[in-house]
């Protein structure tokens, strides 16, 4: 009877060292599992962020060129003004010059 009952201790103790491997080898896929998810994420991060350099780094070209155009425009817009000043001038000129003459 002792004997069965070192035999039944014996047995309990190899199922709960059975049980504590068992859920250690869980553990362990568990973890595994979780650190090839952690690297997908950073894969999916690093190609994000790679993303965002190239993204910020057109942007900033279309900036440039953008503020480029505005200035460009913005000297044809003042040597259009100058343009229409001179023949406004050449006009008064003309027209007061027509006024004259006919007035003699």
């Amino acid at each position: 009877k002792q004997e069965n009952q070192q035999f039944q201790v014996e047995l309990n103790r190899l199922n709960a060292q059975i049980a504590r491997m068992k859920k250690e080898t869980e553990n362990t896929e568990q973890l595994q599992q979780e650190h090839e998810r952690a690297v997908e994420l950073e894969q999916k991060v690093e190609s994000l962020l790679e993303k965002n350099r190239s993204l910020k780094e057109t942007i900033l070209s279309n900036n440039e060129k953008y503020s480029k155009k505005v200035q460009d425009l913005g000297e044809k817009y003042a040597s259009l003004e100058k343009t229409n000043d001179e023949l406004r001038q050449k006009l008064a000129r003309a027209s007061s010059r027509m006024r004259r003459d006919s007035d003699v």
